[in-house]
């Protein structure tokens, strides 16, 4: 491989297993590929995007991810929060559609406004990220965890499976739906009829 690609186009790629060191994509599209098993080091992602892709089993050092776009992918297992660029301004992800990710963990991230509505984020977990206006509308967050989050004035109507603990997160102005806001009162260990 080489070590920089620019404005270029990859489809149907099958990476299973192997390492890859030194590379930078800058505004590439990946659609139809699969990432698995794979060691990446000092491998640098910036305004890439990426369709119908499956990723799991990845490792990375000294990697980074900003504004990736997301679209119909399936992830699992990644901390986006240590692929945040150092003393970038952006986050890995600037937009997600349609994607299912599975034992993500977003940590110190800032993702205000960000638009989660319709994903699927499983067994994931965020940790003192600022959530601020989000929107969660209608996602499968099913065993989904927030610790110390600022989570005012996120949209969780339509939501179902969160987890958040109200004794750590900020949630003022927070909308939630019926009967799954009920999750909510769990930690209180209080009974209701």
């Amino acid at each position: 491989m080489k070590d920089y690609y620019e404005n270029e186009r990859f489809s149907l790629l099958n990476l299973l297993g192997g390492e890859y060191s030194d590379i930078k994509f800058v505004d590439c599209e990946f659609r139809d590929c699969t990432f698995s098993e794979l060691k990446l080091n000092n491998v640098h992602f910036s305004g890439c995007g990426f369709a119908c892709c499956h990723a799991a089993s990845l490792e990375f050092k000294n990697s980074s991810f900003s504004d990736t776009l997301l679209s119909d992918c399936r992830i699992y297992g990644i901390n986006w929060g240590e692929l945040m660029a150092a003393g970038a301004f952006s986050e890995p992800i600037s937009e997600m559609s349609g994607c299912k990710i599975r034992g993500g963990i977003f940590e110190k991230m800032y993702m205000r406004k960000f638009k989660f509505k319709t994903n699927s984020l499983l067994e994931c977990l965020f940790s003192e990220c600022d959530l601020r206006e989000s929107s969660f509308l209608n996602c499968d967050l099913d065993r989904t965890e927030f610790l110390h989050c600022d989570l005012r004035k996120a949209d969780f109507r339509g939501a179902r499976g969160y987890a958040p603990d109200i004794f750590t997160c900020k949630m003022k102005g927070a909308a939630f739906s019926s009967p799954e806001a009920l999750s909510l009162l769990r930690a209180l260990e209080i009974e209701l009829d």
